[in-house]
């Protein structure tokens, strides 16, 4: 007889001795919607005709991200914690995209880099990453490009001066030798 605590598989099995239970640990799941489910762990044989299923609560981890990649998405052993990294926390030329925190956190989760944390798996979760706008880059090419073209007006500005103050002294000197 298998005894389920879920009541799942409480019925009669009828095995031949020595014949392996037609459940296999790891792919046996009974989905409670809400990203909730059981997971069969294993079965222990607890007598001599008795098999006791042992189940365990899993929790989908959700993890959303619009630049970079993410790893860590996916099914969670109730009170164990996920490990989730983005790869790439700065993205982009000129304008980039900057990685600011990932939404969703607890108070039990534990950030170890940036973009990269340690979740607690107590419920279904869903961490989102947020990014800011960076124009650092931008402005400083801004900057570089207008202080160039500055100084080539300036000094254009004063060849063009330098020019015409010569012109008017080799005049009156051309003037006065005449």
């Amino acid at each position: 007889m298998a005894r389920d605590p879920l009541r799942v598989h409480s019925r009669l099995l009828l095995l031949k001795a020595e014949e392996a239970l037609p459940l296999h640990p790891g792919h046996a799941a009974v989905d409670l919607g809400n990203k909730t489910r059981y997971l069969l762990k294993g079965y222990a044989t607890t007598g001599k005709n008795e098999v006791t299923l042992e189940w365990v609560r899993q929790y989908y981890l959700e993890v959303l991200s619009d630049h970079g990649e993410v790893r860590g998405e996916g099914w969670y052993d109730e009170g164990s914690y996920a490990r989730v990294e983005l790869s790439g926390t700065e993205t982009g030329f000129l304008v980039r995209k900057v990685f600011e925190r990932w939404r969703g956190l607890k108070p039990g989760d534990r950030v170890l880099a940036p973009g990269v944390v340690e979740v607690f798996v107590d419920s279904p979760r869903k961490l989102e990453a947020e990014w800011r706008t960076d124009y650092t880059q931008l402005i400083v090419v801004i900057a570089a490009v207008g202080a160039a073209l500055a100084v080539m007006i300036y000094f254009g500005f004063v060849v063009r001066r330098r020019r015409s103050v010569q012109e008017k002294f080799l005049r009156a000197y051309y003037n006065l030798m005449l």
